[in-house]
């Protein structure tokens, strides 16, 4: 499995696990929380190594500086977005997040797989 290939695994469990976790029950709900964990774990440990072999032709310090400001700046929009999303119904927040992974999932297997934008 490439560095690419984990990555797009990573964040399609995430994907799934947010969707699914309003409707795991009581119980249930751990091992989607779980699998959120493992997702994100898979995917922030790949992406740094696809990100330096994509472009090992460019500064790795700039790359990840720009990884970690990318993190940074999503992080505070999506905080600010689900809390707003929270005071109108807490599942709402596990939806649009699913679907905002479904897309960042659909873009980078279309960028990366289909028209080849970044290196193998």
């Amino acid at each position: 499995m490439t560095t690419a290939q984990a990555s797009l695994f990573g964040m399609i469990v995430v994907g799934f696990a947010l969707i699914a976790v309003p409707n795991l029950g009581t119980q249930g709900f751990l091992v989607g929380f779980g699998l959120i964990g493992a997702g994100v774990g898979i995917y922030n440990g790949f992406l740094s190594s696809y990100i330096s072999t994509a472009y090992e032709h460019r500064a790795q310090g700039k790359l990840m500086g720009m990884l970690v400001t990318v993190f940074c700046v999503g992080n505070l929009v999506a905080a600010g977005l689900g809390s707003a999303l929270s005071l109108i119904e807490i599942d709402y927040t596990f939806f649009a997040s699913g679907l905002c992974v479904a897309i960042a999932s659909c873009l980078f297997f279309y960028g990366h797989f289909k028209r080849s934008l970044w290196g193998k």
